[in-house]
């Protein structure tokens, strides 16, 4: 079904390649990184992080970046989890040349200007007002479940900035971060649409680690680096509460209803257990959803879940 092409390049990174056909391609880079690595830094800097991608590089200005994506019709973007970063792009074929150029920018040469900082740091402030006052509060109960299944370590650091905590991040603490864990031997650079060995000759080209940031300018480190976090995760269970009135917290004339929302969550099995196939049947098995939904009113009331527990 699939006929996936891989190559370790000697700095690391893997590449790796699904042939299709059209005048569009789709390229990737993944990197174990993320919250869960923030135990020896200011929690919320890969929050930070994400929201910089793609503004000024040692290379390119946010308006090279913004005609680049013009010119080839790209679309960028970039995602974390708490243990993976994805830096992406889609363009025409044309354009991969210089979409790789801005990624391994945005990657490994980013310009993280005190301006730019100052604007995701109310930025961040800003969308924490939104998710306090947002009565869909799906992002956070699923950051909470994490905190009180692992708390204090790993899984547990919340995804999101605190308010409170966003002027502790330096610059010199988001170059020491990306320094130390996106590192070439904790990424993988995936394409599909484009030829494999050409995708190997420009992230050889592109993705230099001598060329770094922090290697051509050891001054935008901290002076002492802290220690690489190996932790392994460990599953504590606990609960978390936040209580909140949101009945006062609504912009228009009418208030919010005063809702309690609340996750059950219990320790599953990691990708390579052996048991991975049957949890996600189970997962299946009990459906889910709500009784009013976009696509049509109804979707998950007919699931397990819903009839055998939200019914009773």
């Amino acid at each position: 079904m699939f006929n996936t092409k891989i190559s370790t390049l000697p700095s690391g990174i893997r590449v790796a390649t699904e042939a299709d056909s059209g005048k569009y391609c789709t390229v990737g880079v993944a990197i174990n990184s993320g919250p869960r690595y923030e135990i020896n830094y200011p929690l919320g800097t890969t929050h930070m992080i994400e929201k910089l991608a793609f503004s000024s590089t040692q290379n390119y200005g946010r308006e090279d970046v913004l005609k680049i994506m013009e010119d080839y019709g790209a679309l960028i973007d970039c995602q974390s989890t708490r243990d993976t970063f994805l830096y992406a792009a889609s363009c025409r074929t044309d354009g991969i040349d210089e979409i790789i150029s801005v990624i391994s920018d945005t990657v490994l040469r980013p310009g993280f200007y005190p301006e730019e900082i100052e604007t995701t740091k109310h930025v961040i402030a800003y969308e924490n007002d939104f998710h306090a006052r947002n009565p869909e509060c799906e992002p956070l109960l699923l950051d909470y479940i994490h905190t009180a299944a692992y708390q204090g370590n790993t899984l547990g650091l919340s995804r999101y900035c605190r308010t409170q905590d966003v002027e502790q991040i330096t610059r010199n603490h988001l170059f020491s971060y990306i320094s130390q864990y996106h590192d070439p031997s904790r990424m993988v650079v995936a394409g599909v649409g484009i030829d494999h060995e050409t995708l190997v000759t420009l992230v050889d080209k592109y993705f230099n680690p001598t060329n770094a940031a922090w290697k051509m300018d050891p001054s935008l480190l901290l002076s002492h680096l802290p220690p690489i976090d190996k932790s392994v995760a460990q599953y504590t269970g606990g609960e978390y509460r936040c209580v909140r009135d949101l009945s006062k917290m609504g912009y228009g004339p009418r208030d919010y209803p005063n809702l309690a929302h609340f996750v059950l969550g219990f320790e599953s099995v990691g990708l390579n257990h052996p048991d991975f196939v049957a949890f996600c049947v189970l997962n299946t098995l009990m459906g889910g959803g709500g009784s009013f939904s976009a696509g049509g009113p109804g979707k998950g009331m007919f699931s397990r879940l819903y009839t055998d527990v939200l019914h009773q």
